[in-house]
């Protein structure tokens, strides 16, 4: 049987999760990003994704003649963003040619207010929390379209849980117990999604 350490854990977005490193804990529970500056000094056992979609108002003719997120790099395009937010840098680098409106955080999982108010056409939000969003506030057109935004790419980011470098029947092992529940967690999740 394997035994795991288990301790509550601050994780940050440091490149380094120190806990691993000293062999305080065995592997992390909580979700953990996967970035390049992180590989580089733990291995990950992915098991989900995030990404973003954008929207704006149903009622917008930039946003109702949209066909795909490209529609909105352009100049009379206004988007919305909270400012220290990890969607930041994607805004300024996916929409260059766009007036950024970057707005202090509310609380929420995008600025809605700045759409409701027209003060901006879209903002970013991730996939996940779009689908409660868009039960709850009427009026609102999602993109990428397909599939309620489930399938989005944009800033898509690999999420898992971490173990220490140089243990690699341990990292086998959890791939392995991974792969084996992997179609398991992807109705999970799709059945969680949609309760939202």
């Amino acid at each position: 049987m394997l035994g795991v350490k288990l301790q509550p854990v601050p994780v940050s977005h440091e490149t380094k999760v120190p806990v691993l490193a000293s062999n305080q804990v065995d592997m992390t529970v909580s979700p953990l990003s996967v970035t390049p500056e992180r590989l580089k000094v733990i291995d990950f056992v992915t098991y989900a994704s995030t990404s973003l979609c954008v929207f704006g108002r149903a009622d917008n003719p930039k946003v109702a003649n949209a066909k795909s997120i490209d529609d909105f790099n352009k100049e009379g395009v206004v988007v919305a963003y909270y400012t220290g937010g990890g969607e930041e840098h994607w805004v300024k680098t996916r929409f260059p040619n766009a007036t950024l409106r970057g707005v202090s955080t509310a609380g929420t999982a995008a600025p809605v207010e700045e759409i409701m108010a027209k003060r901006a056409d879209i903002t970013p939000i991730n996939r996940i929390p779009w689908v409660a969003l868009n039960k709850k506030v009427k009026g609102l057109k999602v993109l990428p379209e397909g599939n309620n935004c489930q399938d989005s790419k944009e800033m898509g980011t690999d999420i898992g849980s971490a173990i220490d470098k140089n243990q690699p029947e341990f990292l086998a092992w959890l791939n392995a117990v991974r792969d084996r529940m992997q179609k398991q967690l992807a109705t999970e999740e799709a059945q969680m999604v949609e309760k939202m």
